[in-house]
């Protein structure tokens, strides 16, 4: 009968700790969240342009890439699952800002999108 009882608490531990280890997956705050920043140029807030949150597949991102309108005050706000991201930015075509910032690739512009953070990410563009 003790063989019985170990093989029943053995049984009970281990779906105690398949539940606790499923309840991890599911944590809330692991879904969107909001970030916002100001982009300038030289110092200067950019007004107007576009900003692009793309997902970096190197560090295990994936999704679609993310689009919002930089404000004339520099700022941008949109919502993002958390993951690292490489960023592009495109000026309005007074502004001088380089063309590098449109290409994921030259400008290696990059930040990390962090559940339970504030995610300020302030760009500054030379």
């Amino acid at each position: 009968m003790g063989r019985n009882l170990r093989a029943g608490r053995l049984g009970i531990l281990s779906i105690v700790v398949l539940l606790l280890a499923s309840c991890g997956r599911h944590r809330e705050g692991d879904g969107p969240v909001q970030v916002r920043g100001t982009v300038t140029h030289k110092g200067t807030a950019l007004s107007g342009g576009t900003i692009a949150f793309v997902p970096d597949a190197e560090l295990g991102g994936s999704g679609d890439i993310a689009t919002v309108e930089i404000k004339s005050d520099g700022s941008y706000a949109l919502t993002l699952p958390p993951g690292w991201y490489r960023i592009t930015v495109t000026g309005p075509p007074s502004s001088g800002v380089s063309p590098c910032y449109a290409d994921p690739e030259l400008c290696r512009l990059s930040r990390e999108v962090k559940a339970g953070s504030a995610n300020v990410h302030d760009i500054p563009l030379n």
